[in-house]
């Protein structure tokens, strides 16, 4: 998705700053743990989420460098993670390393917007307006973009970080589509997707999935659980709400 608006762009900046800085907290907790067992891979799982995560942050807000070094560090706890010993690998000097890099560019993109105020995540509320629009997505940064973006077309929209809230949120009020991202917590997407099918009380409600994940294999899986779309990050706000539209 292109940022033109520049109040949206400093907004959305504040918002994806905030969340960086408690993902390098967590990143930095789950390092330490990891030291503590390297041949333990659950704390590299945990990693990998974190990176995920960021990376899709800096994506919204074009921080491509940022973006790339987060990607990259995702894949190196893939590596590890098929690697049998992990500490028989230079690994964690590795993940360190690239930690420290990250630390850096969050810290410079900080220091470039010293004035900036980070905003509060609005708490979304449900009010009495058609249509709905549930959105799950690990990432504060995506949410709060895709949220600001349906607002301006009047639509109402309630967001979930992972699949359980989302569970949570439908039975406070159903949706009238669900944009849904693959790779969460507790939850991941295809988990969701496959609850609610089996769910008659909202098996009906369209899903558009939402991902960095565009291989066969997840397409596939979308097919299987009549996944209406299939779209790339960052997506494109007109054929998002060209296709929210044509499906609602």
């Amino acid at each position: 998705m292109e940022l033109n608006n520049p109040r949206k762009d400093e907004a959305l900046l504040g918002i994806f700053l905030e969340e960086a800085h408690e993902l390098l907290g967590t990143i930095s907790a789950g390092l330490e743990a990891w030291a503590s067992d390297l041949n333990n891979p659950a704390y590299l799982v945990d990693l990998k989420q974190e990176f995920h995560t960021l990376k899709g942050g800096a994506r919204m807000v074009s921080q491509t460098e940022l973006s790339e070094l987060a990607h990259s560090l995702e894949s190196l706890c893939d590596a590890l993670l098929s690697v049998g010993e992990l500490s028989e690998h230079n690994g964690y000097e590795l993940m360190t390393q690239g930690c420290d890099q990250l630390r850096l560019l969050i810290g410079s993109l900080s220091t470039e917007h010293p004035a900036h105020a980070s905003p509060q995540v609005e708490t979304q509320a449900i009010i009495k307006k058609q249509p709905v629009v549930l959105v799950v997505d690990d990432s504060i940064t995506i949410r709060t973009a895709t949220q600001k973006f349906l607002a301006r077309h009047d639509y109402t929209v309630i967001t979930a970080e992972d699949g359980l809230e989302a569970l949570e949120k439908l039975e406070q009020q159903k949706p009238d589509i669900i944009l849904l991202d693959i790779e969460m917590p507790r939850m991941n997407g295809f988990q969701f997707a496959e609850t609610i099918r089996k769910n008659s009380k909202f098996s009906n409600i369209p899903i558009i999935m939402i991902t960095f994940c565009v291989g066969a294999a997840e397409r596939k899986r979308a097919e299987q659980l009549l996944i209406e779309r299939f779209m790339n990050k960052p997506y494109q706000e007109e054929e998002l709400l060209e296709a929210i539209e044509t499906l609602i």
